[in-house]
């Protein structure tokens, strides 16, 4: 299954940070986010919302990933064995092409996944990159 996710940035993210990440005249002053459509298992979905991004380091590939972070669990969206109660955990942005390769993550372009961990390392302590997942 296919969905829009849109990230969003703190405010005072710098415009050269910004080109650093997605080319020179690809940002404008202003512009606070980008867009990108995932994959996602049906089985699986992630409920519609915002969430704050966090990085994790994914046993898979040993790369650093996003990571969303207080996702509910519902009847709708329910979480998996060992979950903290109430919320689904380790829900990651990592790369893959078909909805088999997600058990509850949501895939992207590795060009997305990069830039976003830049992002994150990158945005200040007390500032927060966020998901929206439509």
């Amino acid at each position: 299954m296919n969905r829009i996710a849109t990230i969003h940035y703190p405010e005072d993210m710098s415009l050269a940070l910004s080109e650093a990440i997605w080319g020179k005249g690809t940002a404008q002053p202003g512009e606070r986010g980008f867009s990108f459509r995932t994959i996602e298992n049906p089985s699986y979905l992630i409920p519609p919302g915002t969430y704050t991004l966090g990085l994790h380091r994914w046993s898979k590939s040993g790369r650093l990933v996003p990571i969303l972070q207080n996702v509910p669990a519902s009847p709708e969206y329910p979480a998996y064995a060992g979950d903290t109660k109430g919320f689904r955990t380790g829900i990651l942005i990592h790369n893959g092409i078909r909805e088999e390769h997600s058990h509850g993550c949501l895939l992207a372009p590795q060009s997305v996944i990069d830039s976003l961990v830049t992002l994150i390392q990158n945005t200040p302590k007390d500032e927060k990159v966020t998901i929206t997942i439509q």
